[in-house]
């Protein structure tokens, strides 16, 4: 994501000067306006890091739960061996917590050593 958004940034440079050249050319202009298809290309260059900063916040969000899902179900350790059920749970807690915000839910948790 980063560097598509870097990308995107160059191009916003390039269009910015493309724009400040005067195009007489009819054939070029026509050209031009075929390819952005009526679609204003200052708006998209402007709504586009938008886009991109949510698309890399849900990859993050998955990133964040496979690592959960993988303590929660000790994919990554070969062999049996002692494990934290309070680990577990705050796994699994961490996993719901989109949800249990969404319900306005206050949740609070102690853990004994076991």
């Amino acid at each position: 994501m980063q560097i598509l958004t870097e990308f995107l940034e160059v191009l916003r440079e390039v269009f910015t000067v493309y724009k400040e050249i005067p195009i007489t050319d009819e054939t070029l202009q026509d050209r031009l306006a075929r390819a952005s298809s009526g679609r204003n290309l200052e708006d998209l260059l402007r709504e586009t890091p938008e886009l991109l900063r949510i698309c890399n916040e849900g990859a993050e969000r998955i990133e964040r739960t496979v690592s959960e899902l993988k303590i929660f179900i000790r994919k990554d350790r070969g062999d049996r061996a002692p494990t934290s059920i309070a680990e577990s749970l705050v796994s699994a807690l961490r996993m719901l917590d989109p949800r249990i915000r969404e319900q306005n839910v206050t949740l609070e948790t102690s853990f004994a050593e076991v």
